[in-house]
């Protein structure tokens, strides 16, 4: 995971989900996109204001559920994204080869759609 501002100073983290600190580990799976995140605070865990798509990989399991760039978390299993830590939310979305992960997502047009992802294995 890399994090950088941009110049908007706005926080940029790019990142595909399950590789998180575990994510060497072998039967670690992703799900194919990085985020914009919008947040507060400490750097290493800052309060969470929006969470965005900002690129999804070509097959897979964030495009077979038709996530596209722009589209805006706004729960991962339950929980409300924005005020939440971002450790709070990141164990959510480390994910071993064929677990599921169930957000609630705003997509560009504002509709409100809730979305399986099926952890996959790494291309």
């Amino acid at each position: 995971m890399a994090s950088f501002l941009n110049n908007a100073g706005r926080l940029i983290i790019v990142a595909t989900w399950a590789i998180a600190p575990m994510a060497f580990a072998a039967d670690k799976g992703y799900f194919g996109f990085a985020i914009s995140v919008d947040a507060e605070g400490f750097s290493l865990n800052p309060v969470l204001k929006t969470v965005s798509i900002e690129k999804v990989t070509p097959g897979s399991p964030a495009e077979a559920a038709g996530l596209t760039k722009g589209d805006q978390f706004i729960e991962v299993e339950g929980r409300a994204v924005a005020g939440a830590k971002a450790d709070d939310i990141k164990p959510f979305l480390s994910k071993n080869i064929g677990e599921t992960v169930t957000v609630k997502i705003k997509k560009v047009s504002g509709q409100i759609v809730v979305v399986n992802l099926i952890a996959a294995k790494k291309p």
